[in-house]
């Protein structure tokens, strides 16, 4: 195929752009994620999207079933709350182990937090700030697999101007805080940012829901199809009544 990426590129081009797909639900909840389409549409051949897929199931970031192969996770509110509520436990633990190591870590992209754009890199790199304290970069590397799960919570907070202008004071105000050693004050912000985020997961997988809704009742209506979010075990599907 011309043009087609090959080499170590074309493996991290594909588990980036899967990752992005699954985690944000770009793609349908129980979606068949099929090899050699997804290698069409990244211009890659199909052995970086398969080893891109094993890897994302090995973090637990997709499904695999020998009947279906490879699909999307559905959305699980219960399991993604305990994630949210992990991912700040290990923050606030990072916030209070100052460690001699900390000397020792690179803190060099957070150095660089205001030149980042995207939102998502800033949040990344306000971790960084908060974890740098403990010196443990192998607790990072652990925050950010956990943040992952809750992906598609943070994007649907900074979905609304007035959502991300939130966001951003609390990245800020973190960084301000950390300058100042006021360690309880950025622990107040990390605690009601976790209180916030568990309260609207919900809401959030219900808009992923009827986002998919929408689109399977325009290809359905003239088979007068209707399609219903239902919640089962903490488990938003689509059913048909």
């Amino acid at each position: 195929m011309s043009g087609m990426i090959t080499g170590s590129k074309a493996g991290a081009i594909a588990y980036r752009s899967l990752k992005d797909l699954v985690t944000t639900y770009q793609l349908r909840p129980y979606e068949k994620l099929q090899i050699q389409a997804l290698a069409e549409e990244l211009g890659t051949s199909t052995t970086p999207v398969r080893e891109a897929l094993l890897r994302l199931l090995g973090e637990g970031l997709i499904n695999c079933n020998p009947h279906q192969g490879f699909y999307v996770k559905p959305i699980n509110v219960h399991e993604i709350r305990h994630f949210i509520d992990l991912h700040y436990h290990l923050l606030i633990t990072a916030l209070h182990r100052e460690s001699s190591l900390s000397d020792h870590f690179d803190a060099n992209n957070a150095a660089k937090i205001n030149e980042y754009v995207d939102f998502e890199d800033q949040i990344r790199a306000t971790d960084l700030l908060v974890v740098a304290r403990s010196g443990n970069k192998p607790l990072y590397e652990l925050i950010v697999s956990i943040k992952d799960r809750i992906r598609f919570v943070i994007r649907g907070e900074i979905a609304t101007p007035d959502g991300y202008a939130m966001c951003m004071r609390e990245a800020r105000a973190i960084r301000s805080h950390l300058d100042e050693e006021q360690i309880e004050s950025v622990a107040e912000i990390l605690t009601e940012q976790s209180r916030r985020r568990i309260g609207k997961v919900e809401d959030f997988a219900i808009q992923v829901t009827k986002r998919y809704m929408d689109i399977q009742d325009a290809t359905m209506s003239q088979e007068n199809f209707m399609l219903t979010p239902s919640i089962q075990g903490g488990k938003f599907t689509i059913s048909s009544i």
